[in-house]
């Protein structure tokens, strides 16, 4: 699956790969090379704006993982963006 995704994602660019993948794939792409210093969360986030995030199934969600890294400014964030 690795040298088979990498190839998508070079033919097709990483947002159109991503959005392709299936809420089960994510999470096995992501315990096989995330890394680890928080158990992952069983939800495959698709799209996200300040707090709120949204699954691949729809479900919104407040994005409650404040203190790690970049997401202590939100997710799209006017000024940050700038």
């Amino acid at each position: 699956m690795k040298s088979d995704l990498w190839h998508q994602v070079l033919e097709k660019g990483v947002d159109a790969v991503a959005q392709a993948l299936t809420t089960e794939e994510t999470i096995q792409l992501t315990n096989q090379f995330g890394t680890h210093n928080y158990k992952p969360l069983p939800v495959n986030i698709v799209r996200a704006e300040g707090a709120k995030v949204w699954d691949s199934e729809g479900r919104e969600f407040i994005d409650c993982i404040g203190a790690y890294s970049a997401v202590t400014h939100g997710h799209l964030g006017v000024e940050v963006v700038k």
